[in-house]
């Protein structure tokens, strides 16, 4: 099956779709800038539940600053209460489903990127959702499954 619009002349199509995919994508990053570019760097930040702080973005008064204006689940480097507890079970969510389908609409129209980082990406956030899960479950119902959310680079190799 062809996603063609109805657009017979292959460039044109290709150009509308590679339009509407990259809004698609601008629009996602708006809110969820750890989603921008190659998701190497941005790797570290998931590791550490936002305590790194994102690479390619200014802070105060600088140009790249702006990026992250509309962003959720921006840790603020100088809340002590935001560093030490870091994102949390709703922005790993975001993070992997976000990641998804910016990777998805990457490859599927042929725009650069997404083959090698961006899954990495996807598995660190989704086990960081994967682990937070699991201590919810285990404060809930109480079995001492504990072990489950003790290791998320267990829990990456598994997803």
């Amino acid at each position: 099956m062809t996603f063609n619009l109805g657009i017979k002349h292959e460039p044109t199509r290709a150009f509308v779709i590679g339009v509407l995919a990259g809004a698609a994508t601008g629009v996602i990053c708006m809110f969820v800038p750890h989603d921008l570019f190659w998701g190497e760097a941005q790797l570290q930040t998931l590791i550490d539940k936002g305590k790194t702080p994102l690479p390619f973005f200014g802070v105060g008064e600088e140009p790249t600053a702006i990026m992250t204006a509309y962003g959720y689940c921006m840790i603020d480097p100088n809340d002590e209460y935001s560093q030490a507890s870091g994102f949390g079970i709703g922005c790993a969510a975001a993070f992997a489903i976000t990641k998804t389908i910016t990777i998805g609409l990457s490859i599927g129209t042929g725009i650069i990127g997404g083959h090698f980082w961006g899954p990495l990406f996807v598995g660190c956030a989704a086990s960081h959702f994967f682990t937070d899960l699991m201590i919810i479950f285990n404060e809930w119902i109480g079995l001492g499954i504990d072990a489950l959310a003790m290791y998320p680079c267990v829990a990456i190799l598994c997803i």
